[in-house]
């Protein structure tokens, strides 16, 4: 999950981590998998918002998050892109892929000496 800054009343974080992300599914009624940003509509976005805020200030709420944009935001794109932006920003892509992971499992381990078990006596 990477920080998405966001200019409102000030400027702040939005942080869409696996607590938030599993509100959004429950606000939402969908599995996450089954999203499509193009169909969020503006107060899914303020959702979107105000969980991606909730690590910061906690009794947060859709109400307070749409009175500071209304006071200090005339661009309901930039919300909604900002929206957009943290749901992409908390599913970073991989650096690799598994199927591109060589199969070297152990390639660079030591050799280990077998010791018999015995029952005690050493023999």
């Amino acid at each position: 999950m990477l920080p998405v800054l966001i200019k409102l009343d000030t400027e702040r974080c939005l942080k869409l981590d696996f607590s938030a992300l599993a509100r959004l599914e429950k606000i939402f009624g969908k599995n996450i998998k089954d999203w499509k940003l193009g169909d969020l509509s503006l107060e899914d976005s303020a959702k979107v918002i105000t969980e991606g805020l909730r690590w910061e200030t906690l009794d947060i709420t859709i109400e307070k998050i749409m009175g500071i944009i209304d006071k200090n935001c005339d661009d309901p794109i930039y919300i909604r892109l900002k929206s957009f932006e943290a749901i992409n920003a908390a599913f970073p892509e991989k650096e690799k892929k598994d199927e591109d992971l060589e199969d070297d499992v152990g390639e660079d381990l030591p050799e280990v000496e077998q010791t018999p078990v015995t029952n005690g006596t050493g023999k």
